[in-house]
């Protein structure tokens, strides 16, 4: 179920000989060739446990699709989104399921709480980013967001 707003972050996957790890997109980045990629969040709860959910693309845009075709938003509905697979062979199937009520006071408040919390990994991703562009070497393993649910 989702309870907020989405946030959308652009991002970028960088590999290097010893790890792989994401920094902010910056254009720069395109003129070396990398691809920008979107990382979508949401505040809501997933069995019964609440926090960020980090969406993969492929799940957010069936979402969209379903929301243009009912004409409804997609944080009306609860979804099952099941996985098959690993890795690059990574599907997912994503079906609305029970409609359910939407309360604004409370997707606002999760909206800001979860903006808050992605401030600091934006501020990671940035660093990263400028270690990157200035060729520092990675100290530190890839920090990431508490696990997504």
């Amino acid at each position: 179920m989702l309870q907020s707003q989405l946030v959308k972050i652009d991002t970028c996957f960088i590999q290097d000989k010893k790890e792989k790890y994401s920094v902010l997109w910056d254009d720069r980045l395109s003129e070396q060739g990398l691809p920008k990629r979107a990382q979508y969040f949401y505040f809501g709860r997933v069995n019964d446990e609440e926090g960020i959910i980090q969406l993969p693309a492929s799940v957010f845009f069936a979402m969209n699709d379903t929301e243009r075709l009912l004409k409804k938003d997609k944080r009306s509905y609860q979804w099952v989104i099941g996985k098959t697979g690993s890795g690059l062979e990574t599907k997912y199937n994503t079906v609305k399921d029970e409609p359910i009520k939407t309360d604004e006071k409370l997707i606002k408040e999760n909206t800001d709480k979860l903006c808050k919390t992605l401030t600091s990994y934006e501020r990671r991703l940035s660093e990263k980013l400028s270690e990157f562009l200035t060729g520092d070497v990675f100290k530190q393993a890839d920090e990431s967001l508490e696990e997504p649910v």
